[in-house]
């Protein structure tokens, strides 16, 4: 049943990292058999295989030995997704951002996994401006969009910054909007996001509430929030009740809704969606997901794979994991219509069409 779920038509993933979609081992493979590729691929010079390790500023990079591509491998055998994405994130964050990788690589990996998927279209959180050439150096912002731009159709970017960055990222933030307003580069980003772990003293939301909102009302821009990630923090709660007065498209992750239908109510009222990771929130914080939650607010219910390398996952397992917890596939067929919403051009009879061939797949193998 799990393998039928890969062939389940998905309109969209609307929460999911842009460095962590395209599985370890297929840009390993890529890595192996292409020496011009390997002779001018950068990674961290710190060695240090570790993903917040891997990301300081003014971090140096030296280019890729056989030493390295052996330990990679190595860790890749491990059975411990998490504690491998933990030892390899840095490094493979770094060997994507090198942009001759990302931009002759990557990119068409991502349609090939969309269409292994079967996942039309996809929103990625995604830092700009971290690229660097064949001499390890940085790559300017614009040619980085330029890459992206043709596929526009197939996928869009939410630009993230770390909550930890406070008044950084809203310089940040300001730096991309400039760079693209009035031209082209417009259509390929959704909105803005501050990613990262919840203070457990303070709220960000909370403590940044009438600068975000000045931000967002000067620019006119869209948010699209990480809040109310940990369960019964009560900082997260409080971080996820400002998330949503700052009026955002989605929130990601945001389990302690589950738990305050108070919010829920606010969250109906201003037709915010909710990005559900249920495998993520289940590996991270051993959240437990209450069908019956799903179902009393399916209406604003999008689902979203977040890390797929970290858990060795992704969409159609976490669909397949709500089905294994008892979601019947009227729900799952209404969750897949809700994220048809986000989706350019969806059309819902040439979904309805491939869903109904999947469901028939689906009963005959229950049948057995």
């Amino acid at each position: 049943m799990e393998k039928l779920f890969q062939e389940l038509p998905k309109p969209s993933n609307l929460h999911v990292h842009f460095s962590t979609f395209v599985p370890y081992d297929v840009i390993l493979k890529d890595i192996k058999k292409n020496k011009d590729l390997r002779d001018r691929l950068y990674i961290s010079s710190t060695q240090e295989l570790n993903f917040c390790k891997n990301r300081k500023k003014n971090m140096s990079y030296k280019l890729i030995t056989e030493q390295d591509i052996d330990k990679i491998e190595k860790l890749l055998k491990r059975k411990d997704k998490l504690k491998t994405f933990v030892l390899l994130g840095g490094i493979f964050y770094g060997i994507i951002k090198n942009f001759d990788y990302y931009k002759n690589f990557y990119l068409k990996h991502i349609l090939s996994q969309m269409k292994l998927q079967k996942i039309q279209y996809i929103e990625f959180r995604l830092r700009l401006g971290s690229c660097i050439d064949q001499h390890g150096k940085n790559i300017p912002i614009i040619e980085e969009l330029e890459a992206l731009y043709p596929y526009r159709k197939h996928f869009r970017i939410i630009v993230q910054d770390n909550k930890s960055k406070e008044k950084d990222s809203l310089h940040y933030f300001q730096n991309i909007i400039d760079l693209v307003r009035g031209t082209k580069y417009e259509s390929i980003i959704c909105g803005y996001d501050f990613v990262g772990s919840e203070d457990k003293k303070k709220s960000f939301f909370q403590q940044h509430f009438h600068a975000l909102q000045n931000f967002k009302k000067k620019n006119h821009i869209q948010y699209y929030l990480h809040a109310g990630e940990v369960p019964n923090q009560p900082t997260s709660v409080t971080n996820l009740d400002y998330a949503i007065r700052l009026n955002p498209i989605r929130i990601g992750h945001g389990i302690n809704l589950f738990k305050h239908p108070h919010l829920w109510k606010d969250i109906q009222k201003k037709n915010i969606y909710l990005e559900n990771c249920p495998i993520s929130n289940y590996v991270f914080f051993k959240y437990h997901l209450d069908i019956q939650n799903i179902i009393q607010y399916i209406d604003q219910i999008v689902i979203g794979s977040d890390d797929d390398n970290k858990f060795g996952s992704n969409l159609s397992m976490d669909y397949f994991y709500l089905h294994h917890l008892g979601l019947e596939m009227k729900y799952i067929y209404q969750l897949l219509l809700n994220s048809g919403k986000f989706v350019p051009h969806f059309n819902k009879k040439e979904f309805d069409k491939h869903f109904l061939i999947f469901y028939k797949k689906y009963l005959k193998l229950k049948k057995k």
